[in-house]
Protein backbone atom coordinates (compact mmCIF):
# COMPACT_ATOMS: atom_id res chain seq x y z
CA UNK A 1 0.00 0.00 0.00
CA UNK A 2 1.52 3.67 -0.72
CA UNK A 3 0.78 6.24 1.00
CA UNK A 4 2.48 9.41 -0.78
CA UNK A 5 2.71 13.38 0.44
CA UNK A 6 4.27 15.91 -0.67
CA UNK A 7 6.30 18.77 1.50
CA UNK A 8 5.14 22.19 1.16
CA UNK A 9 8.11 25.53 1.13
CA UNK A 10 10.89 23.21 1.83
CA UNK A 11 13.74 23.75 -0.64
CA UNK A 12 14.96 20.59 -2.32
CA UNK A 13 18.45 19.20 -0.92
CA UNK A 14 18.13 21.08 2.39
CA UNK A 15 19.02 19.55 5.64
CA UNK A 16 15.54 20.12 6.82
CA UNK A 17 13.99 18.14 3.84
CA UNK A 18 15.84 15.48 4.47
CA UNK A 19 15.21 15.56 7.77
CA UNK A 20 11.23 15.46 7.06
CA UNK A 21 11.43 12.67 4.65
CA UNK A 22 13.30 10.34 7.06
CA UNK A 23 10.43 11.68 9.56
CA UNK A 24 8.15 10.35 6.80
CA UNK A 25 9.09 7.21 6.49
CA UNK A 26 9.88 6.49 9.75
CA UNK A 27 5.61 7.17 9.82
CA UNK A 28 5.35 4.80 6.82
CA UNK A 29 4.60 7.76 4.76
CA UNK A 30 6.31 8.07 1.39
CA UNK A 31 7.50 11.26 -0.30
CA UNK A 32 7.18 12.10 -3.36
CA UNK A 33 8.76 15.91 -3.55
CA UNK A 34 5.74 17.78 -5.45
CA UNK A 35 8.28 21.04 -4.72
CA UNK A 36 10.22 19.19 -7.35
CA UNK A 37 7.41 19.09 -10.30
CA UNK A 38 6.42 22.55 -9.16
CA UNK A 39 9.65 24.17 -10.15
CA UNK A 40 10.17 26.24 -13.01
CA UNK A 41 13.55 25.30 -13.34
CA UNK A 42 12.65 22.02 -13.47
CA UNK A 43 10.16 21.85 -16.60
CA UNK A 44 11.23 18.82 -18.72
CA UNK A 45 10.80 21.25 -21.64
CA UNK A 46 13.68 23.70 -20.80
CA UNK A 47 16.12 22.02 -19.03
CA UNK A 48 16.63 19.24 -21.94
CA UNK A 49 19.79 19.77 -23.39
CA UNK A 50 20.30 18.65 -26.63
CA UNK A 51 23.94 18.18 -26.87
CA UNK A 52 24.66 15.65 -24.39
CA UNK A 53 20.74 14.53 -24.26
CA UNK A 54 20.54 14.96 -20.32
CA UNK A 55 18.64 17.11 -18.02
CA UNK A 56 20.09 20.30 -17.02
CA UNK A 57 18.92 19.34 -12.84
CA UNK A 58 21.05 20.72 -9.90
CA UNK A 59 22.54 18.05 -7.90
CA UNK A 60 20.33 19.00 -4.80
CA UNK A 61 17.36 18.78 -6.92
CA UNK A 62 18.54 14.57 -8.28
CA UNK A 63 19.43 14.17 -4.70
CA UNK A 64 15.92 14.84 -4.08
CA UNK A 65 14.45 12.80 -6.17
CA UNK A 66 16.88 9.42 -5.69
CA UNK A 67 15.12 9.86 -2.05
CA UNK A 68 11.97 9.40 -2.97
CA UNK A 69 9.95 6.26 -3.97
CA UNK A 70 8.31 6.53 -7.03
CA UNK A 71 8.25 10.28 -7.07
CA UNK A 72 6.45 12.41 -9.01
CA UNK A 73 9.20 14.11 -11.81
CA UNK A 74 6.78 16.54 -13.59
CA UNK A 75 3.38 17.80 -12.68
CA UNK A 76 2.10 18.89 -16.07
CA UNK A 77 -0.94 20.94 -14.94
CA UNK A 78 -2.34 24.21 -16.38
CA UNK A 79 1.04 26.08 -17.10
CA UNK A 80 2.27 23.72 -19.61
CA UNK A 81 -1.43 22.73 -21.19
CA UNK A 82 -3.18 26.02 -21.63
CA UNK A 83 -5.09 28.17 -19.00
CA UNK A 84 -4.20 31.85 -20.69
CA UNK A 85 -4.62 33.25 -17.02
CA UNK A 86 -1.75 30.67 -15.56
CA UNK A 87 0.33 31.14 -18.67
CA UNK A 88 0.54 34.86 -17.75
CA UNK A 89 2.95 33.52 -15.00
CA UNK A 90 4.43 31.74 -16.77
CA UNK A 91 4.83 32.78 -20.38
CA UNK A 92 7.38 30.43 -21.62
CA UNK A 93 5.75 27.39 -19.97
CA UNK A 94 4.41 26.26 -23.62
CA UNK A 95 7.92 26.29 -25.19
CA UNK A 96 10.59 23.13 -24.89
CA UNK A 97 14.32 23.48 -25.94
CA UNK A 98 14.92 21.34 -28.72
CA UNK A 99 18.12 21.69 -30.14
CA UNK A 100 19.31 24.72 -28.58
CA UNK A 101 15.76 26.21 -30.22
CA UNK A 102 12.72 27.50 -28.40
CA UNK A 103 9.54 25.36 -29.79
CA UNK A 104 6.52 25.85 -28.72
CA UNK A 105 5.08 22.05 -28.13
CA UNK A 106 2.17 22.12 -30.36
CA UNK A 107 4.55 21.76 -33.46
CA UNK A 108 7.35 19.60 -31.80
CA UNK A 109 7.37 16.58 -34.34
CA UNK A 110 6.00 13.85 -32.10
CA UNK A 111 9.22 11.41 -32.90
CA UNK A 112 11.14 14.17 -31.53
CA UNK A 113 9.22 14.72 -28.76
CA UNK A 114 9.22 11.36 -28.06
CA UNK A 115 13.50 11.02 -28.04
CA UNK A 116 13.37 13.96 -25.65
CA UNK A 117 11.50 12.41 -23.05
CA UNK A 118 13.37 8.79 -23.89
CA UNK A 119 16.62 10.65 -23.25
CA UNK A 120 14.71 12.25 -19.52
CA UNK A 121 13.66 9.12 -18.71
CA UNK A 122 17.30 7.29 -19.60
CA UNK A 123 18.92 10.20 -17.52
CA UNK A 124 17.12 10.05 -14.59
CA UNK A 125 17.47 6.35 -13.91
CA UNK A 126 21.39 7.08 -14.61
CA UNK A 127 21.10 9.24 -11.49
CA UNK A 128 19.70 6.27 -9.48
CA UNK A 129 15.99 7.49 -9.78
CA UNK A 130 13.44 4.98 -8.82
CA UNK A 131 12.61 3.34 -12.15
CA UNK A 132 8.78 4.13 -11.12
CA UNK A 133 9.02 7.85 -10.99
CA UNK A 134 6.12 9.18 -13.00
CA UNK A 135 4.58 12.39 -14.54
CA UNK A 136 1.37 13.69 -13.37
CA UNK A 137 -1.22 15.26 -15.44
CA UNK A 138 -3.41 17.38 -13.32
CA UNK A 139 -7.16 17.52 -13.39
CA UNK A 140 -7.85 18.36 -17.39
CA UNK A 141 -10.09 20.17 -17.70
CA UNK A 142 -13.18 18.13 -19.76
CA UNK A 143 -15.23 19.21 -22.77
CA UNK A 144 -18.05 21.42 -20.71
CA UNK A 145 -15.17 23.33 -18.81
CA UNK A 146 -14.50 27.16 -19.47
CA UNK A 147 -10.83 25.89 -19.58
CA UNK A 148 -11.62 23.72 -22.36
CA UNK A 149 -10.27 24.62 -25.83
CA UNK A 150 -9.84 21.60 -28.71
CA UNK A 151 -6.05 23.00 -28.27
CA UNK A 152 -5.67 22.16 -25.00
CA UNK A 153 -7.68 18.59 -25.19
CA UNK A 154 -4.64 18.06 -28.53
CA UNK A 155 -1.73 19.61 -26.76
CA UNK A 156 -2.52 16.81 -23.45
CA UNK A 157 -3.32 14.38 -25.31
CA UNK A 158 0.18 13.92 -27.59
CA UNK A 159 1.73 15.15 -24.43
CA UNK A 160 0.08 11.69 -22.37
CA UNK A 161 0.76 9.26 -25.94
CA UNK A 162 4.25 10.64 -26.42
CA UNK A 163 5.23 9.94 -22.80
CA UNK A 164 3.97 6.65 -22.89
CA UNK A 165 5.94 5.88 -25.99
CA UNK A 166 9.15 6.96 -24.32
CA UNK A 167 8.90 4.82 -21.59
CA UNK A 168 6.70 7.40 -18.79
CA UNK A 169 4.87 6.17 -16.39
CA UNK A 170 1.77 8.73 -16.32
CA UNK A 171 -0.98 9.36 -14.06
CA UNK A 172 -4.15 11.50 -14.40
CA UNK A 173 -5.76 12.78 -11.51
CA UNK A 174 -9.97 13.85 -11.85
CA UNK A 175 -12.06 15.28 -9.65
CA UNK A 176 -15.03 13.53 -10.27
CA UNK A 177 -17.33 11.05 -12.62
CA UNK A 178 -17.55 13.42 -15.07
CA UNK A 179 -13.96 14.22 -15.81
CA UNK A 180 -13.47 10.64 -15.68
CA UNK A 181 -16.01 9.87 -17.87
CA UNK A 182 -14.43 12.29 -20.55
CA UNK A 183 -10.81 11.70 -20.25
CA UNK A 184 -11.17 8.14 -20.60
CA UNK A 185 -12.69 8.05 -23.98
CA UNK A 186 -8.84 10.14 -24.77
CA UNK A 187 -6.40 9.06 -22.33
CA UNK A 188 -4.92 5.66 -21.42
CA UNK A 189 -2.40 6.67 -18.86
CA UNK A 190 -0.53 3.86 -16.67
CA UNK A 191 -2.65 4.77 -13.50
CA UNK A 192 -5.72 7.24 -12.54
CA UNK A 193 -5.90 9.19 -9.77
CA UNK A 194 -9.65 9.75 -8.39
CA UNK A 195 -10.35 12.17 -5.74
CA UNK A 196 -11.88 10.38 -3.06
CA UNK A 197 -14.57 12.86 -2.16
CA UNK A 198 -16.72 10.91 -4.76
CA UNK A 199 -18.30 7.09 -3.59
CA UNK A 200 -17.27 4.36 -6.51
CA UNK A 201 -21.18 4.15 -6.86
CA UNK A 202 -21.15 7.72 -8.89
CA UNK A 203 -18.02 6.89 -10.90
CA UNK A 204 -19.86 3.92 -11.75
CA UNK A 205 -22.34 5.88 -13.48
CA UNK A 206 -20.04 6.69 -17.02
CA UNK A 207 -17.87 4.48 -17.82
CA UNK A 208 -17.13 2.32 -15.20
CA UNK A 209 -14.16 2.03 -13.64
CA UNK A 210 -10.52 1.67 -15.55
CA UNK A 211 -8.85 -1.48 -15.35
CA UNK A 212 -5.77 -0.25 -14.47
CA UNK A 213 -4.13 0.57 -11.59
CA UNK A 214 -6.17 3.20 -9.40
CA UNK A 215 -5.23 5.67 -6.77
CA UNK A 216 -6.98 8.01 -4.36
CA UNK A 217 -6.21 11.54 -3.40
CA UNK A 218 -7.06 14.61 -1.29
CA UNK A 219 -9.85 12.75 0.61
CA UNK A 220 -9.63 15.19 3.48
CA UNK A 221 -9.87 18.35 1.12
CA UNK A 222 -11.97 21.28 2.42
CA UNK A 223 -14.75 21.47 0.05
CA UNK A 224 -17.09 18.14 0.82
CA UNK A 225 -14.63 16.18 2.87
CA UNK A 226 -14.60 13.03 3.23
CA UNK A 227 -13.36 12.17 6.80
CA UNK A 228 -9.77 10.43 7.04
CA UNK A 229 -11.33 7.83 9.24
CA UNK A 230 -13.23 6.49 6.24
CA UNK A 231 -9.83 5.90 3.96
CA UNK A 232 -9.47 2.29 4.68
CA UNK A 233 -13.09 1.68 3.75
CA UNK A 234 -13.16 4.12 0.58
CA UNK A 235 -9.60 2.15 -0.73
CA UNK A 236 -10.90 -1.25 -0.01
CA UNK A 237 -13.88 -0.30 -1.95
CA UNK A 238 -12.25 0.97 -4.89
CA UNK A 239 -9.39 -2.01 -4.62
CA UNK A 240 -7.17 1.10 -4.87
CA UNK A 241 -3.72 0.58 -4.61
CA UNK A 242 -2.33 4.15 -3.22
CA UNK A 243 -3.27 7.36 -1.72
CA UNK A 244 -2.23 10.98 -2.57
CA UNK A 245 -2.25 13.70 -0.24
CA UNK A 246 -1.13 16.96 -2.38
CA UNK A 247 0.81 17.77 0.93
CA UNK A 248 1.49 16.99 3.92
CA UNK A 249 1.88 20.62 5.73
CA UNK A 250 0.23 22.63 3.54
CA UNK A 251 -3.60 23.96 4.52
CA UNK A 252 -4.68 24.80 1.37
CA UNK A 253 -6.83 22.71 -0.17
CA UNK A 254 -6.59 19.73 1.98
CA UNK A 255 -6.30 19.65 5.36
CA UNK A 256 -2.47 19.01 6.64
CA UNK A 257 -1.29 15.91 7.94
CA UNK A 258 1.73 17.64 9.77
CA UNK A 259 3.33 20.71 11.39
CA UNK A 260 6.71 21.33 10.53
CA UNK A 261 8.94 23.72 12.09
CA UNK A 262 12.62 23.92 12.52
CA UNK A 263 12.64 22.28 15.97
CA UNK A 264 9.79 19.57 15.40
CA UNK A 265 7.40 17.77 13.82
CA UNK A 266 4.68 16.29 14.91
CA UNK A 267 1.28 14.77 13.16
CA UNK A 268 -2.10 16.72 13.13
CA UNK A 269 -5.51 15.12 14.25
CA UNK A 270 -5.53 13.75 10.06
CA UNK A 271 -2.31 12.67 10.93
CA UNK A 272 -2.68 10.33 13.60
CA UNK A 273 -5.87 8.85 11.78
CA UNK A 274 -4.18 8.36 8.41
CA UNK A 275 -1.77 5.78 10.64
CA UNK A 276 -4.44 3.97 11.94
CA UNK A 277 -6.15 3.78 8.37
CA UNK A 278 -2.89 2.35 7.40
CA UNK A 279 -2.60 -0.34 9.94
CA UNK A 280 -6.28 -1.27 9.11
CA UNK A 281 -5.67 -1.43 5.54
CA UNK A 282 -1.89 -3.20 5.71
CA UNK A 283 -2.34 -5.23 8.25
CA UNK A 284 1.12 -4.09 9.67
CA UNK A 285 1.18 -4.26 13.64
CA UNK A 286 3.62 -2.21 15.85
CA UNK A 287 6.44 -4.20 15.44
CA UNK A 288 6.55 -3.99 11.80
CA UNK A 289 6.15 -0.30 12.06
CA UNK A 290 9.49 -0.60 13.93
CA UNK A 291 11.21 -2.56 11.57
CA UNK A 292 9.83 -0.47 8.64
CA UNK A 293 11.15 2.83 10.64
CA UNK A 294 14.41 1.09 11.79
CA UNK A 295 15.01 0.30 8.38
CA UNK A 296 14.36 3.79 6.94
CA UNK A 297 17.15 5.31 9.69
CA UNK A 298 19.75 2.71 8.30
CA UNK A 299 19.01 3.97 4.47
CA UNK A 300 19.46 7.42 5.58
CA UNK A 301 22.61 6.66 7.24
CA UNK A 302 24.22 5.64 4.26
CA UNK A 303 22.53 8.23 2.55
CA UNK A 304 24.69 10.51 4.86
CA UNK A 305 27.69 8.44 4.42
CA UNK A 306 27.86 8.47 0.48
CA UNK A 307 27.49 12.41 0.94
CA UNK A 308 30.24 12.72 3.32
CA UNK A 309 31.87 10.27 1.15
CA UNK A 310 31.72 12.59 -1.69
CA UNK A 311 32.23 15.35 -0.12
CA UNK A 312 35.55 14.24 1.24
CA UNK A 313 36.57 13.67 -2.84
CA UNK A 314 35.11 17.10 -3.95
CA UNK A 315 37.40 18.94 -1.30
CA UNK A 316 40.35 16.68 -2.01
CA UNK A 317 39.98 17.47 -5.86
CA UNK A 318 39.86 21.15 -5.16
CA UNK A 319 43.12 20.98 -2.75
CA UNK A 320 45.07 19.02 -5.64
CA UNK A 321 43.73 21.64 -8.35
CA UNK A 322 45.11 24.47 -5.50
CA UNK A 323 48.51 22.53 -5.02
CA UNK A 324 48.58 22.21 -8.89
CA UNK A 325 48.06 26.09 -9.35
CA UNK A 326 50.44 26.88 -6.70
CA UNK A 327 53.01 24.58 -8.71
CA UNK A 328 51.87 26.56 -11.89
CA UNK A 329 52.44 29.79 -9.86
CA UNK A 330 56.09 28.84 -8.56
CA UNK A 331 56.81 27.71 -12.21
CA UNK A 332 56.10 31.23 -13.60
CA UNK A 333 57.99 33.16 -10.28
CA UNK A 334 61.17 30.95 -11.09
CA UNK A 335 60.85 31.26 -14.82
CA UNK A 336 60.52 35.43 -13.86
CA UNK A 337 63.11 35.26 -12.01
CA UNK A 338 65.69 33.45 -13.34
CA UNK A 339 67.22 36.14 -15.60
CA UNK A 340 67.42 38.46 -12.94
CA UNK A 341 69.09 36.34 -10.48
CA UNK A 342 71.74 35.27 -13.52
CA UNK A 343 72.04 39.01 -14.17
CA UNK A 344 72.91 39.85 -10.51
CA UNK A 345 75.33 36.73 -10.80
CA UNK A 346 77.12 38.31 -13.72
CA UNK A 347 77.33 42.20 -12.24
CA UNK A 348 80.85 42.39 -10.44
Amino acid sequence: MNITCGVTGIEPGTAILRKVHTWMHQQGFTPYTPQLAWLKSQNLGTQYRADTRTLAWSPKAIAAAVRCERPLIFHYSAYYYGSSAAQMNRPKALYWLVDGKELNQDIIPEDILVEVLKDSRRFLLDQGVDEDFYMLVDEPPPATSSRWTREVQQRIEKTVDCSLRAGWNVAVTVPGPSQLTFWRKHLAPTFWILAGKHTRDEYEKGLGLPQTEIWLYNLSNKEHAVPMSQLAASMQTFNSSGYLHWSLNSNIGTNPLATISETEIALTGDGVELQQQMKILDGRDETELQIAAALSAIRDMQSATSDFTDRMAEMITELQQKAADLQTLATRMFTTLQPITDSLKKTP
